[in-house]
């Protein structure tokens, strides 16, 4: 019922038009023909405008998209290098730390170095006063102590303070060559 009605006003309508085309005068359908023209002229106007405005908004959209990218990898940047300056840092304050730990090596073993040369040296003339001292005996004709002689507990003593003082600037050396690895490394 409903498409009988639709089919019923689309015939009366195009009766209607057919009956204004014919009484028409042929001076006022040219008009009417410009009047289409004009009308079908817009509407390819408005055709290409809707085009154009899709194709600005497209590319705004990808200007919108492209503006988010690049601002998450400035952000990803800044982190990066907020973290880079972290590390530089605490590898800069890690370096000094080496560098004054060396520095202390260094002295201590530079230090026990001439405390050992000064021992040894202290030693030798321990050991020459004792030679001139039993000497200066023999030719008094003094006779010499039984056992262990004083020269003998001298040295013995010399040479334990000296081994000790061996292993100690060995130990700093060991120390010292671990530190300045470890500080190339860094």
């Amino acid at each position: 019922a409903f498409l009988e009605c639709s089919l019923c006003i689309h015939e009366k309508i195009e009766d209607d038009l057919r009956s204004n085309a014919e009484a028409l005068s042929p001076e006022l359908a040219r008009s009417a023909e410009a009047q289409l023209a004009s009308l079908e002229e817009e509407g390819l106007f408005a055709d290409e405008e809707l085009e154009l405005l899709l194709e600005v908004n497209f590319c705004m959209n990808r200007q919108v998209q492209t503006h988010k990218d690049t601002s998450s990898m400035e952000r990803a940047l800044v982190s990066l290098e907020a973290a880079f300056d972290e590390k530089r840092r605490r590898l800069t304050r890690r370096g000094a730390e080496l560098s004054r730990r060396i520095g202390e090596a260094e002295r201590e073993l530079a230090s026990l170095s001439t405390g050992l040369a000064a021992k040894r040296e202290a030693g030798r003339a321990a050991a020459d006063a004792v030679l001139d001292a039993q000497l200066v005996l023999a030719e008094a004709m003094v006779p010499a102590p039984m056992g262990l002689g004083i020269s003998d507990a001298l040295e013995e003593r010399l040479g334990a303070e000296v081994v000790a003082l061996r292993q100690r600037s060995e130990e700093l050396q060991r120390r010292f060559t671990k530190a300045k690895a470890v500080a190339k490394k860094r």
